[in-house]
């Protein structure tokens, strides 16, 4: 069985991919972008990605995982979807501060809430717990190299050019909306912010806890891979159905959204950690991938303002 794990992880990916699929087409809504975004992100990223990685020195071995670390996980994910679903990623605050939303007090609340719920009690728990040392979360000597760096550079140009081909998340980057000098400022100002905000959050979480101990329960990386994938892309629902851009469509709809399109976004990441399993590279990703099509918003708080 263990032998085969990575295959039917691989064909229940596909599986809930298609009927993701169909549903949404079957609800009314074009599915030519769902399947332009899937095959930019779940094909053509993971296959650089690994390209990328080739001659990357080999990971250091992850330790066996125990039943009660996989327990602990699947259990955590259900806390975490109720609280993102109950309260959202700063509502404990709100609910403590009244907090007006997408103001810099509440973007400073929000990134606190998810440290706490995505890296400081799961982290603590595997370190104090469960006696897993820095190395289980990809943190060792030597993360930042010439080959990490090269793979950092590869992925950035391949999602910029991404960004501007299938999305207009880039428009305001060159249509003047932000000077030079706004841009020179705020863009690594946006990246760091979006590296601790999304990348750190999500990546320890997702990849260096969820993929790594699924894949050594089910001794098959590529199971950890696909399965962690589809997680990651649930994980978000309550987010897009109860506040996102799918707030009116409903849960189903959302869902479907999420394995369509999160899910494929997950799968380059996930190779870049199985290949690497560094967290400063697969954080770095992820915060670029995020920026241009949130800078707007994230300048905004910054207080960096658009041209007059």
């Amino acid at each position: 069985m263990a032998r085969h794990s990575g295959l039917i992880a691989a064909l229940l990916f596909v599986a809930a991919w298609g009927g993701a699929f169909l549903f949404w087409t079957g609800a009314g809504q074009d599915p030519s972008d769902v399947l332009a975004v899937a095959v930019a992100l779940g094909v053509l990223a993971p296959a650089l990605a690994f390209l990328l990685t080739l001659r990357a020195a080999p990971p250091p071995p992850a330790a066996p995982t125990a039943p009660r670390e996989i327990l602990f996980l699947a259990l955590w994910v259900l806390v975490i979807a109720a609280w993102l679903g109950a309260l959202g990623p700063s509502g404990i605050s709100q609910a403590a501060f009244g907090l007006t939303p997408d103001t810099r007090a509440e973007a400073i609340a929000k990134v606190i809430e998810k440290l706490a719920m995505f890296v400081v009690v799961p982290g603590a728990v595997f370190l104090l717990v469960f006696r897993r040392g820095l190395r289980t979360f990809g943190i060792r000597r030597g993360m930042l190299n010439r080959r990490a760096a090269l793979t950092f550079l590869g992925m950035a140009a391949f999602y910029t050019v991404l960004q501007f081909a299938l999305g207009t998340g880039g428009d305001a980057l060159v249509d003047g909306t932000y000077g030079p000098l706004v841009l020179a400022a705020g863009l690594p100002l946006a990246f760091v912010w979006l590296a601790v905000e999304a990348g750190l959050v999500e990546e320890f979480f997702f990849r260096a806890l969820m993929q790594e101990r699924l894949g050594k329960a089910l001794r098959s990386p590529v199971a950890g891979l696909f399965l962690a994938a589809i997680v990651f892309a649930m994980a978000h629902v309550p987010g897009l159905a109860l506040r996102g851009e799918l707030a009116d469509a409903g849960w189903a709809l959302s869902a479907a959204y999420a394995m369509l399109v999160l899910a494929p976004a997950a799968l380059a990441l996930g190779v870049l950690w199985l290949r690497t399993r560094n967290l400063l590279l697969v954080v770095s990703v992820h915060a670029f991938v995020d920026l241009i099509p949130n800078f707007g918003k994230t300048a905004g708080w910054l207080g960096l303002t658009p041209v007059s």
